[in-house]
């Protein structure tokens, strides 16, 4: 084949506009990093419910202290006050693959905010727990208010986030409460 040819067969037409010809190929297959901790709003309400049924059955049970299955996580995920409640979630790409909930509560007769988090099991010990806990932290800081934390004495990874960020444990019973300061 002579060099003419091959040089004409490999030769691809012009790339449309917008595609990016080598360059998109390469964003599209690079490794992907998780986003930052992003506040999510009602229009999220599918991919939270989608991101705690993909939960495995050991970190569903830890999250809301029972394995709720589909139909109980999206009535209450459609039902959510999204105006009381404060979610945040990180992204890899299209998909949450953590989500923190601050939830109003009561700590001593005072408004404070209750924290439920989960992370995808890929992700845990990677850093996001923690991403996600320096932003509800944050928040509970700026409204002035006090964050607290329960958690059973087996939640390994919720204690030691707990720990980490300076939290005053107290034990109840089987389970412990971890507060921070505004």
């Amino acid at each position: 084949m002579s060099a003419t040819l091959l040089k004409s067969t490999l030769q691809f037409p012009a790339p449309r506009a917008g595609w990016g010809g080598l360059a998109g190929l390469r964003r599209l297959f690079a490794p992907q990093e998780p986003g930052p901790a992003q506040p999510l709003g009602p229009r999220d309400t599918g991919l939270v419910i989608l991101h705690f049924a993909t939960l495995d059955t050991a970190d569903r049970i830890a999250r809301f202290n029972a394995n709720l299955r589909f139909d109980a996580l999206s009535a209450r995920y459609r039902a959510l006050d999204w105006a009381s409640y404060r979610v945040l979630g990180v992204r890899l790409g299209r998909r949450l693959i953590a989500v923190a909930e601050l939830a109003p509560t009561q700590l001593d007769g005072r408004p404070a905010r209750e924290l439920a988090l989960s992370v995808q099991g890929p992700w845990q010990h990677s850093g996001v727990g923690e991403r996600l806990m320096r932003a509800a932290l944050a928040d509970c800081h700026a409204e002035g208010v006090p964050m607290v934390v329960f958690t059973t004495a087996q939640n390994h990874g919720m204690i030691h986030l707990a720990e980490k960020f300076g939290g005053a444990a107290q034990s109840l019973g089987p389970d412990l409460r971890y507060t921070f300061a505004p």
